[in-house]
């Protein structure tokens, strides 16, 4: 089987391309860095990792059936024991946030848990102002259940505890 020379017709036709190639190699990287930025662009949106959540309603049904957790920062500790969390984004862009959507702060219920007088001043004094973690499990009308993860440093020996509020002090 003998390999047969290529017309003149497809060099030349494979010449041009390899010229229109060469002559546009720039052009080329740039559409293919921007398509990959498109792409991740729409990744991003989709998993709503820029979006501050204000209100339960904001927060997709999905989020819930899978148990995502998200972060967030304890602000105040109402008097029938819910967690008034500001929602911390996966990533922030502080171009598009404003100071009034930093006031509306989402109701976090420890799931699970019946919270006493003593109870709220604990939370209080350990919560307030504190990065949090809060698994989603069910969506009420002003408010969502969750497990919520207190980080604590103890400060003699600089040790973390993680607590489960569900499970410890309450």
């Amino acid at each position: 089987m003998a390999h047969e020379p290529a017309s003149d017709s497809e060099q030349r036709t494979e010449h041009s391309f390899y010229n229109f190639i060469d002559g546009h190699l720039r052009e080329l990287r740039w559409t293919a860095y921007s398509l990959a930025g498109l792409g991740v662009f729409l990744v991003l949106r989709r998993v709503k990792a820029t979006t501050k959540f204000t209100h339960v309603s904001n927060i997709p049904k999905h989020f819930f059936s899978k148990n995502y957790r998200l972060q967030g920062k304890v602000r105040n500790v109402s008097e029938c024991g819910q967690l008034l969390v500001e929602h911390v984004p996966i990533i922030r862009l502080n171009l598009f946030t404003s100071d009034a959507e930093s006031n509306h702060l989402l109701a976090v219920n420890v799931a699970g848990v019946s919270v006493t007088p003593e109870a709220v001043q604990w939370l209080r004094r350990t919560a307030q102002d504190q990065s949090v973690w809060f698994r989603l499990l069910q969506a009420n009308d002003a408010s969502v259940d969750c497990d919520v993860l207190l980080k604590l440093v103890i400060t003699p020996f600089l040790f973390y505890l993680t607590l489960s509020l569900l499970h410890i002090y309450l």
